[in-house]
């Protein structure tokens, strides 16, 4: 501004000057912009109480532990070693599951028998292995309902809900 106000004062026209300094001025706010956004909805991660560093996560298709929140990015580590960053700017707008919000996580198992099983002997058969795997906190009911196949029973339990508490497949 002093140098425009020093050469008008000299006579000179800075029409020319003035607006070459508005379209810098236009550039730089539209090249700055992605990265004060970012800024921002980093802040508004670290923040807000949703999630944080070592919840496990569902994003979309992507399930994992939470390394990292980033000014830039939420840092997700999957269950096979992969790190998948997503843009903060676009993990406000998702749905985001927190899997260790609670003490226990619920998962089950669906198996299905053929028509003419002895179901109280299957469930019992069932149950009783399960009751004595040391990750398994409770089991629930086991709920039967018929398909084109057989009966399908779906076995349910709680167990810890931390990726590093492991998979279902390591319950077993």
């Amino acid at each position: 501004m002093f140098v425009g106000w020093a050469l008008t004062t000299l006579g000179a026209d800075i029409g020319w000057l003035t607006l070459m300094v508005a379209v810098a001025v236009f550039i730089g706010v539209l090249a700055v912009r992605p990265i004060v956004e970012g800024l921002g909805a980093g802040a508004a991660l670290t923040t807000r109480a949703a999630f944080g560093v070592g919840d496990e996560i569902a994003v979309d298709d992507t399930v994992g532990e939470v390394i990292d929140i980033t000014s830039r990015t939420t840092v997700i580590q999957t269950r096979d070693g992969r790190n998948v960053h997503i843009p903060n700017v676009e993990m406000l707008d998702k749905t985001v599951t927190v899997y260790t919000a609670g003490d226990e996580r619920r998962s089950s198992v669906e198996v299905i028998v053929e028509f003419g099983t002895d179901l109280d002997r299957a469930r019992n058969v069932i149950r009783a292995p399960l009751a004595e795997v040391d990750g398994i906190n409770r089991l629930g009911s086991i709920r039967g309902k018929v398909v084109a196949t057989g009966i399908e029973l779906s076995v349910r339990f709680w167990h810890a809900p931390g990726i590093q508490a492991g998979t279902v497949d390591q319950l077993w």
